[in-house]
């Protein structure tokens, strides 16, 4: 009969967590190899670093966080590094290895006789964090990290004249940490304050009640982010993913890191529950038929991945993207509880935990393996794309040279906004000849690839190949308003005022663009407008080729970009823009300027 013996070797118990921390290490730097922190937004973030060889701090509330995922990289930009490929690698290992490092720092400050109680952190990290592994761009799960470094020291080290003052100010980057520390905050609060209760040294008094003013300062701070954020957008959408458990499941696929988490949780609570009804066999039977069906779970949810049955969507961990932060909440509250001498101690002892929390975890690693092989097909299928021509590549276009199964696979990694930043980052020694667009016309992008003059270039990057296949090569024919001189190929522009450095206003109540040659039979017209003034908001514009005619409606003065097909049977070599309402600023607002402004153009681009 199967026996579960307990776990009384220290070396033994050192060796389970040495174990499942080497493997965790080794999937990081397989990750950081295949450069996964490029996924959503860390392909933006590495490109804005290199170009402007500075951090980028982007959102004030995670400003450490953010701090310490770019501080190796920009270390390497700052000592000379300039192969995009070494950075790309710096930039993903740290993403990847944060939250595990400070994970493994949380187990080294726990006393000897307290390591039990590292079995919290590691819930964490393999069913928190590793449920959020593919989107480690997000700061979450470094700051929920840090935050068991500071809870297990204030619950368990003694304090003294040595390290009293310097964990005061270990805990003072939480304040701008990460919006999770909104309720991570409440919890050392908590916890400093009881241990206040505990301590007579009249020091240690003192620095434990600056630190409970502190985390109650860290708690208002991040309300205030939370209720003001710089992005209403990114806030409502996460409650949204959250509540319809997008980060779980989507249509294609399933967070099976996740979903190994709900299943440790369900099967914990059916074995606390079942010992106080069996003992003795009884109890190690019940066990083992709980560990083997983990087994038969892990198997099954891997096997189906492999095999495709469970498809391997990305989106799905960016959604979770804060899920160890929220288990940590109840996490933490428990481990008090046996502190508190709530629950048994030796329950963390147990061996059917250790077995248990090993056995999802290889299933959470595996996942991993797996998914991060799936990403290195993706990208060996965007540089497919990327080499098949040079010149500005449409994305539909580009993907029809793949497989189906490749351009599935595309799809479960592809951010809606990134492709020409992938493809800057992923030519050949920065020399960049093709483009590639994005899936969809994006609301914001980092750069217009059709725009030639707005192209990235410095030593890192040089488009010089593909600013001369633009034109001649590319699907799309860019012609640039903000030009000195008349844009290639167009004989005169009528209807336009002067150009500012940022726009073109119209200057009429319409515009007549004439083509030195006759426009295609069939094509797209992309106008990248900056804003649209006063009167003219709400209202329609048309757009004349020929007998065909197309509307839009701008409904702010905000820049963006806008579509319109037209099939010029006629063979016209005009395009006419009919503005609504032409209005003078000295007339709408009190100015001296008597120009009749509709809508301001920075360029416009036909797609054939």
């Amino acid at each position: 009969m199967f026996k579960l013996k307990k776990l009384k070797s220290d070396v033994y118990e050192t060796s389970y967590i040495l174990i499942l921390c080497v493997c965790a290490i080794l999937v990081a730097f397989y990750a950081a190899f295949s450069f996964r922190g490029y996924y959503a937004d860390g392909a933006y973030h590495l490109f804005v670093m290199v170009n402007n060889g500075d951090f980028f701090i982007y959102e004030l509330s995670r400003r450490v966080a953010i701090f310490l995922h770019q501080l190796p990289t920009f270390l390497a930009l700052m000592i000379g590094i300039k192969d995009i490929s070494i950075l790309s690698f710096i930039f993903s290992l740290t993403l990847e290895l944060f939250p595990l490092v400070l994970t493994i720092f949380s187990y080294l400050v726990l006393p000897k006789e307290k390591k039990s109680y590292f079995i919290f952190p590691l819930i964490y990290y393999f069913f928190g964090a590793q449920a959020s592994g593919f989107a480690s761009i997000a700061e979450g799960a470094t700051a929920t990290a840090y935050f068991w470094v500071l809870f297990n020291f204030v619950l368990f080290q003694k304090f003294d004249d040595r390290n009293a003052i310097p964990f005061l100010f270990l805990c003072i980057p939480a304040l701008l940490l990460h919006q999770v520390w909104l309720f991570l905050g409440m919890l050392m609060a908590v916890a400093s304050y009881w241990r206040l209760t505990k301590e007579r040294d009249e020091l240690v008094r003192k620095i434990l009640f600056i630190l409970i003013i502190l985390f109650v300062v860290i708690i208002i701070v991040q309300l205030y982010f939370v209720v003001f954020p710089r992005d209403i957008g990114n806030r409502d959408s996460y409650f949204t993913n959250f509540f319809n458990f997008t980060w779980l499941a989507s249509s294609n696929g399933l967070n099976l890191p996740a979903a190994l988490g709900i299943l440790f949780f369900i099967i914990v609570t059916v074995w606390l529950g079942a010992k106080k009804r069996f003992t003795g066999n009884h109890e190690r039977k019940l066990e083992f038929v709980l560990l083997i069906f983990a087994v038969v779970c892990v198997a099954v949810g891997v096997g189906a991945t492999v095999d495709g049955i469970n498809g391997f969507v990305a989106s799905t961990q960016f959604n979770a993207r804060n899920n160890g932060a929220l288990i940590s909440f109840p996490l933490a509250l428990i481990s008090f509880m046996f502190v508190y001498g709530l629950f048994n101690p030796i329950l963390l002892k147990q061996t059917f935990l250790k077995l248990l929390i090993s056995i999802l975890a290889v299933g959470v690693l595996s996942w991993h393996v797996i998914g991060i092989g799936l990403w290195n097909n993706y990208l060996a299928s965007f540089k497919v794309m990327l080499d098949s021509k040079q010149g500005l590549l449409v994305w539909e276009k580009a993907t029809k040279q793949l497989s189906s199964a490749e351009r599935l696979n595309l799809s479960f990694f592809q951010w809606s906004w990134t492709a020409p930043t992938m493809s800057y980052l992923l030519s050949k020694e920065g020399k960049v000849g093709s483009i590639i667009t994005n899936p969809a016309m994006p609301v914001w992008q980092p750069f217009d690839p059709t725009i030639w003059s707005n192209l990235p270039r410095n030593e890192f990057f040089n488009p010089s190949r593909y600013i001369q296949a633009l034109n001649a090569e590319s699907d799309i024919i860019f012609f640039d308003l903000l030009s000195d001189s008349m844009p290639p190929g167009i004989k005169s522009i009528e209807g336009m005022s002067y150009n500012e450095g940022w726009a073109k206003w119209t200057n009429s109540d319409s515009v007549h663009i004439n083509f030195i040659r006759t426009l295609p039979k069939s094509f797209e017209l992309i106008l990248e407008i900056a804003s649209v003034f006063g009167p003219n908001i709400n209202q329609s514009f048309k757009v004349i080729v020929g007998n065909s005619i197309q509307e839009f409606k701008p409904v702010n003065d905000q820049p963006y970009l806008v579509r319109l097909h037209f099939e010029n049977q006629v063979s016209s070599n005009i395009i006419t823009l009919i503005v609504p309402e032409p209005t003078s600023p000295l007339e709408y607002l009190g100015t001296k300027d008597k120009r009749l402004l509709g809508i301001a153009l920075k360029s416009f681009s036909i797609e054939l």
